[in-house]
C-alpha cells in the first residue's frame, strides 16, 4: 500500500465540550458503552434567531440594542449527524444522549463478530435516517 501524507490537526474532545467546525457547524461528544471508555459525537447545525422579547420591535430599534451590546439572538442546535461507534444500545437510556437519537442521521457500526447486546449490521455499517 502507498503512504499518504495527511494534513490535518488532530483533537481530543471530552463529553461536554463543543467544538465549532464552522459558524454554522458544531460538533459535541456524548457516553457511549463499551468494554473500554468510549463517546460518540453530534454534528448540530447552527443558527440564531431574535428573541421573543425583540420579535415586536422595528428593525432600527433591533440594530440599536445589538449596537449597545445586548444579546438579541438565541443560539439554536439542531442535531443533524450523530455518530456512535461500537456500543451497546444502553447509551440510548441517557437522558444526556437524546441529541443522538433526535439527528436526522444516526449511524451505527460494528466491525467484528457479532456480540450480544451491541448494535450492528450484517455487513459492518448501518445508517438509520429517523426523522
Amino acid at each position: 500500500m502507498g503512504q499518504v501524507e495527511l494534513n490535518l490537526d488532530l483533537l481530543a474532545l471530552d463529553v461536554g465540550e463543543t467544538y465549532e467546525l464552522w459558524n454554522d457547524i458544531v460538533v459535541r461528544p456524548f457516553r457511549t458503552h463499551h468494554v473500554i471508555p468510549s463517546q460518540g459525537y453530534v454534528i448540530y447545525s447552527v443558527r440564531k434567531k431574535l428573541k421573543k422579547e425583540y420579535i415586536h420591535l422595528k428593525g432600527k430599534k433591533i440594530e440599536k440594542l445589538k449596537k449597545s451590546g445586548v444579546e438579541i439572538t438565541d443560539i439554536i442546535l439542531s442535531p443533524e449527524v450523530a455518530f456512535t461507534g461500537d456500543t451497546t444500545s444502553d447509551y440510548m437510556l441517557d437522558t444526556r444522549n437524546v441529541d443522538s437519537l433526535r439527528a436526522n442521521i444516526l449511524v451505527t457500526e460494528l466491525l467484528q463478530k457479532r456480540m450480544p447486546g451491541h448494535i450492528w449490521a450484517d455487513n459492518g455499517l448501518y445508517v438509520a435516517v429517523i426523522s
